[in-house]
């Protein structure tokens, strides 16, 4: 399953109205149950057009990107023991290792340091990314 995030634009291009290269299309069935996202070139010119499994807009948070595409692979590991990779790949700036780790001050202390309390589901921050979820889910 390949699924591709987009990220928010940058403030500095945010607030210089810059214009952006990311349209998302939904799936048109029956002919595909795939989403599809172009890429805008300059004036128009070399647009091109992929497909994907799923595509998670820039609203998409933390939580829904854990829940729809990690989860169910922990899920199928642990109870039918598939393997599985959650891979992040992007240019520098994209996101990656915020989608994967999230905001490293998010994360409790306490949980950096392997001493796992179980105070409250509070601590679970929204900008975890999916790997502190899945230890916490895990263990």
């Amino acid at each position: 399953k390949v699924v591709i995030r987009v990220r928010p634009m940058l403030p500095n291009s945010a607030e210089s109205n810059a214009p952006t290269c990311v349209e998302i299309f939904p799936p048109t069935p029956p002919s595909t149950q795939h989403e599809a996202v172009k890429l805008k070139g300059r004036n128009g010119v070399h647009d091109k057009t992929f497909t994907f499994d799923q595509i998670l807009p820039q609203q998409v948070n933390q939580s829904h990107v854990y829940q729809s595409c990690v989860l169910p692979l922990i899920d199928s590991s642990l109870q039918d023991g598939y393997n599985a990779t959650v891979l992040a790949y992007g240019q520098t700036g994209s996101g990656k290792t915020y989608t994967m780790m999230g905001n490293e001050n998010t994360v409790p202390q306490q949980h950096r340091d392997g001493n796992k309390d179980e105070t409250e589901e509070s601590d679970v921050f929204d900008d975890w990314g999916v790997i502190p979820r899945a230890l916490h889910d895990i263990f």
